[in-house]
């Protein structure tokens, strides 16, 4: 829950407060309005393209945006006939504040900026391991900002999915205890290739929803299925519920076979789908987890980062074979 108002805070509080005094209060200077400006439209530019809108409501993302864009115009409106030079000590202490968080918000924006992908490495194509409906990119990206996978070595190009209910929310409340309020929760989860399972873990309990327990470090996974692809790829779907799976190591699978479903168990606070895939056939979970080669996956022709919306179209149903 804690971590729940945080991020209402900085993302939607913070931007929204900050254009609601702007507005309210008619400027000394125009040249610190100016700067404020900026340094608030970096703001919710930031806030609507890294914060976190799976937890939030992915609708909510861009009711910002509709609030945020009249709140700017009164607030430039109301500089009209101001000074041009900030006047007294406050006025150019307010100055070099809004100036430093523009650089500062600026310079993040364009970190994490759409198109940070396209001079990457050429992605592997997958299917979707999801059933039909919608779902929302908890982590994803080639940024720390925007994935905290990141600085994993095989985790670079991971995936963080939870699902989506009909509001957009990823679960029924903003932090429930329950994990069956949780949309993805129990969702049958599918083989994004063909290919053979090298690993097949299950029986490990889910996590209860909060800050993560001794259990959860000690197997990170979960309950997990490594397969690797005909591609000469080896992928990883984490934190399945337990005794879900389906499979075993050496079966043989095709598209769309059911591995088992999504759970909360392993390195978890909540419950979601973790999808990684690494260089070549890896046998050794550790290596798989730390510190094999990463390959960055396509989805259905799509790379995604967070706060994409994902629609898988249609439910697959082929088997596996031994």
């Amino acid at each position: 829950m804690l971590a729940a108002l945080i991020v209402m805070l900085v993302f939607l509080v913070i931007p929204l407060a900050w254009l609601v005094v702007l507005a309210a209060r008619a400027p000394r200077s125009w040249s610190v309005r100016a700067l404020n400006l900026l340094g608030s439209a970096f703001c919710v530019a930031f806030s609507v393209y890294a914060g976190g809108w799976s937890l939030l409501g992915w609708y909510t993302r861009w009711a910002l945006l509709v609030v945020a864009v009249p709140l700017w115009l009164v607030a430039a409106a109301r500089a009209r006939g101001a000074s041009a030079r900030p006047r007294g000590v406050a006025d150019w202490a307010a100055a070099a504040a809004a100036l430093g968080l523009a650089l500062l918000l600026g310079s993040s924006l364009v970190q994490v900026a759409p198109g940070s992908l396209d001079a990457g490495p050429r992605p592997v194509g997958v299917h979707s391991p999801l059933p039909r409906g919608e779902y929302l990119v908890l982590q994803g990206g080639d940024n720390e900002v925007i994935n905290h996978h990141f600085q994993v070595r095989a985790q670079r190009h991971a995936l963080d999915i939870v699902g989506s209910n009909s509001a957009g929310f990823r679960a029924d409340g903003l932090a429930p205890a329950e994990l069956s309020r949780y949309a993805i929760y129990g969702a049958p989860v599918h083989s994004p290739c063909a290919g053979e399972v090298l690993i097949a873990r299950d029986g490990l309990a889910d996590q209860p929803i909060g800050p993560l327990g001794e259990a959860g470090r000690r197997t990170p996974l979960g309950n997990t299925v490594l397969i690797h692809c005909t591609s000469d790829i080896t992928i990883v779907l984490a934190h399945l519920k337990p005794h879900s799976v389906r499979v075993a190591a050496g079966d043989r699978v095709a598209v769309g076979a059911e591995l088992g479903a999504v759970g909360n168990s392993g390195n978890t606070t909540e419950p979601h789908l973790h999808l990684h895939a690494v260089r070549g056939k890896v046998t050794d979970p550790v290596s798989a987890l730390y510190d094999a080669e990463p390959v960055l996956l396509s989805i259905d022709g799509r790379v995604p980062v967070r706060n994409d919306r994902l629609v898988t179209p249609a439910l697959r149903t082929s088997g596996a074979s031994s």
